[in-house]
């Protein structure tokens, strides 16, 4: 783990040298509350990202930065009862076909959230309603995941933070030349596996996928899951260290740092009870996986 060691110190090091700048300011009318997934940069080299209210509708945008400026390229709710969706938490992503692709946590033909896409010239199309029977998932809350979704990669996923068989959330799947959307698996409500993913899944080390479930498993502590073609399995469970040392209630989604590595955060447990920011070694076989980088509340100021 010498290498999560370095990492954690070169990131202190260039923290302190960072000057802030405020590139532009949300006001109501063009977005309000940004989600808290990161910006994606298009093919010019443009921002782009989710607002979770504001707008025309103060049901969340679409935006875009170029040279400094905001522009909203799309009001949801701007259809009929809401059909296109409203409150987008989970950020976009960018298909091979140019589109933006992205989800909704409320609205939508069934009131659960929706799956759409976005041209760059703000025409959206809604792909997907949630809540379109009992095993369908509901409120989606991270962006969708897939290497060139829309072009040559045809298959997408998606995380539900609730629905599916134990109401606990789903794997939503999309298949773009059959257009056929479906449950792939459902998260559930025993010790087995986790509940409510709050995120995106990302790319494993191995042909896995890695993503974290905010509560649930062994000790109801939140997990990180794997999902494999046969459906979801667990690769760890929140809380099995005494005292929760290891954190609890993992964040929304994991970010690959280098390799077989993963980083990512709690909002609970640790030294401290108010969160950890941990490392996972997904390639790990013999050693120790799972690593507690740093427990928040601890007296310590980078300089």
């Amino acid at each position: 783990m010498k290498i999560i060691a370095l990492l954690v110190l070169l990131s202190a090091a260039c923290y302190a040298q960072v000057n802030f700048t405020t590139v532009t300011s949300f006001n109501g009318t063009n977005g309000s509350t940004p989600g808290p997934s990161a910006l994606i940069v298009d093919n010019s080299g443009n921002l782009w990202g989710t607002t979770e209210a504001g707008g025309s509708n103060n049901a969340g945008t679409v935006f875009e930065i170029s040279g400094g400026v905001l522009l909203t390229v799309y009001s949801f709710c701007s259809q009929a009862s809401c059909a296109d969706g409203s409150t987008p938490i989970g950020g976009l992503k960018l298909g091979g076909d140019g589109k933006f692709y992205g989800t909704t946590s409320q609205g939508g033909a069934n009131g659960c959230g929706t799956f759409f896409s976005l041209s760059s010239s703000g025409t959206l199309t809604t792909i997907h309603s949630f809540c379109a029977d009992s095993s369908d998932g509901a409120s989606p809350q991270g962006a969708p995941f897939g290497d060139s979704i829309g072009g040559n990669y045809n298959l997408i996923d998606v995380t539900t933070f609730g629905g599916g068989s134990s109401g606990t959330g789903t794997i939503f799947a999309y298949d773009f030349v059959s257009a056929k959307s479906e449950t792939f698996d459902s998260f559930c409500a025993g010790q087995t596996c986790g509940a409510h993913p709050a995120g995106s899944v990302v790319a494993g080390y191995y042909i896995d996928m890695l993503g974290t479930a905010s509560s649930g498993g062994m000790n109801n502590a939140g997990t990180i899951f794997t999902l494999h073609y046969t459906g979801l399995g667990t690769a760890y469970y929140f809380c099995s260290q005494a005292n929760c040392a290891d954190g609890a209630n993992p964040g929304p989604t994991l970010t690959r740092c280098i390799g077989s590595c993963y980083l990512g955060v709690t909002s609970a447990g640790g030294a401290n009870g108010r969160g950890t920011v941990f490392a996972f070694n997904h390639a790990a076989r013999n050693s120790v996986p799972f690593h507690t980088l740093h427990s928040f509340c601890a007296e310590r100021k980078l300089h």
